[in-house]
Parts: C-alpha cells; sequence; structure tokens
C-alpha cells in the first residue's frame, strides 16, 4: 500500500512524531458511520426498505471474508467481484462479538476492489491488536465504510452531529501538525455534542499542551464527510452460496 495514507487510531503504546502527530480513527470509537446497514447473524442480508439508495451492498463484505479466509488459509485470492470498482475513500473494521479486532482505512479514493482487498488484509493485522487466527472466523463481522461528500466547514461547528463524519487538522504555534477523525455516528454514539467531539479529536491526534482555548478553536480546520456502512457476519457469509467457504466446501 505504498501509494495509500494507511491510517488508523493513535497507538497507545507509541508517541506521535515531533512535526506530526496524526490518527484517523479511534479504537473503541472506530466502527460508526451509516446510512444504509445491513447486519447478519444468520442466513442473508437484507438492507432496509426505507433505506436511501446507496453503493454499498453485502457483496462487498462477503468480498473482505473471502480475501481473509484465502490469506489465513494460504489459498489463491478470489476473482475480481461483481460491484462497483469506483473510486472510493474506505474503511475496514473487524469485530469478535463486541470487541474491535481492528480498523483500517484511507482519506484518498482508490478502485474499490483494490482498496478493499488491501484493507481487509492490513485491518485484520492493525498494530493495535493481535492479529486476526483463523480460528476466531466464526466469531467475526466485518463493517466497511465508505467516505463521500467531503466538504470544508466554515467554523469548528459547521457540520452535524450523528450525520457528519469530521476530519480534523490543527497546527500549533510552534509547527507540530495535528490530524485525526471520528466517523459519523460516533459522536452521537457517546452523546459528545461539538466541544466535546473537537475536544476528543485533539486527544486522539496526541494534542497534550494544554491551553484549549477559544482562539485554538478557531484555528482547528475541519473537513466534514458523510458515509455509507455495510455490515455482515461470518454465519451470513457461510450461507453466501457464491463465498468463497461455499465453493471450497
Amino acid at each position: 500500500m505504498s501509494t495509500q495514507k494507511k491510517t488508523h487510531s493513535p497507538t497507545e503504546n507509541g508517541s506521535p512524531s515531533k512535526k506530526q502527530r496524526s490518527s484517523a480513527v479511534a479504537d473503541e470509537h472506530c466502527p460508526s458511520a451509516a446510512t444504509a446497514v445491513a447486519v447478519g447473524s444468520g442466513a442473508g442480508e437484507q438492507t432496509p426498505p426505507w433505506a436511501p439508495t446507496t453503493v454499498s451492498t453485502i457483496d462487498m463484505c462477503y468480498y473482505c471474508f473471502d480475501v481473509l479466509y484465502a490469506r489465513l488459509h494460504n489459498q489463491p485470492l478470489p476473482s475480481a467481484p461483481s460491484f462497483t470498482n469506483e473510486p472510493f475513500a474506505a474503511f475496514v473494521t473487524w469485530k469478535s462479538g463486541s470487541r474491535l479486532r481492528g480498523c483500517i482505512g484511507n482519506f484518498k479514493p482508490f478502485p474499490l476492489h483494490d482498496i478493499l482487498r488491501r484493507l481487509t488484509w492490513s485491518s485484520a493485522n492493525d498494530s493495535r491488536f493481535a492479529p486476526i487466527a483463523k480460528e476466531e472466523l466464526d466469531k467475526l463481522t466485518v463493517s466497511i465504510s465508505l467516505l463521500k461528500d467531503f466538504e470544508e466547514c466554515s467554523s469548528w461547528k459547521d457540520w452535524d452531529v450523528g450525520a457528519h463524519g469530521v476530519e480534523m487538522h490543527y497546527i500549533d504555534d510552534i509547527g507540530n501538525q495535528y490530524s485525526s477523525t471520528f466517523l459519523p455516528e460516533v459522536a452521537k454514539e457517546q452523546n459528545w455534542d461539538h466541544k466535546t467531539t473537537i475536544l476528543e479529536l485533539l486527544r486522539k491526534a496526541g494534542y497534550k499542551r494544554g491551553g484549549i482555548s477559544e482562539e485554538l478553536f478557531s484555528k482547528i480546520r475541519l473537513k466534514r464527510y458523510s458515509s455509507e456502512k455495510i455490515s455482515a457476519s461470518f454465519e451470513a457469509y457461510k450461507s453466501n452460496a457464491k463465498s468463497m467457504l461455499s465453493i471450497i466446501n
């Protein structure tokens, strides 16, 4: 992924560089971005009938499981999927039950087939956690967030809690750079208002200098964005007749 800006949450074990502190997704706050959601615990997945028309499809989740299964079992990678290969910024999140096992993504759009293949494996080997093992497969759920509609904010309040993700950039008075993001549903799930969200973004980016003031807030640059999130369990994947697992068995 040499041309991709890979992003995840700020590691708790290492310090950000002196000149740039960068974080994109928070650990327990990582998977939270949705307009259409389909989460399965058994056979079949369906997007709710009230959901708007979306790009994301459940086959994207099945493709990520295909890639993960192949890599864990030293088998050839799956052939190109049938869903769109348009460029997207995306995040891939793995959970085992309610426990986060990995979440990595990028903000630069790449062809979707390639970026999902790459993010599947890198998120399964998120450095904050032990690598996902094949013994965990039956407990896993994968979520894909496709990011879109990026817009510069006119102020630190120029975004809607629950509707927008926010990407923060801040340069302090000695030139240190701080960057971080939360996906759209994070602030709502955590019951944060605008100010608390910005403070959490600063914390996640590694800002520790104190002196939080209105002047600091006025110097923060924000981009807002929306996303689509689609999720599937391993049980749903197993029931998919086209999955690599079904073909092998």
